[in-house]
């Protein structure tokens, strides 16, 4: 099983985080509707910095916002920094 996990800081602005979780939701929208993956079971998951901050210390996130890419519970990738939700799923396919 793959999980893609956004990690957020509610303090980082509003503008960029808006534009983020909308990148975000839309790779998971397509990905899990239209995408032909060899990974049918991908998880998308929201994490706000202030609610979890033992899962930050226990990843060493320091940049908000981060993409984990975990596959079979075990973190692959740490991408800091907004990325492009065609760059999101091109990086699933590549697990």
């Amino acid at each position: 099983m793959i999980e893609v996990i956004q990690v957020i800081d509610t303090q980082f602005e509003v503008r960029l985080h808006n534009i983020y979780k909308s990148i975000f939701s839309r790779a998971a929208q397509y990905h899990n509707k239209n995408y032909e993956s060899k990974y049918k079971n991908v998880i998308f998951k929201d994490v706000i910095n202030h609610k979890n901050p033992k899962f930050i210390k226990e990843y060493s996130i320091q940049h908000f916002p981060t993409t984990l890419f975990f596959k079979d519970n075990k973190l692959i990738i740490k991408k800091s920094g907004m990325m492009a939700t065609d760059h999101i799923l091109e990086i699933i396919e590549n697990i």
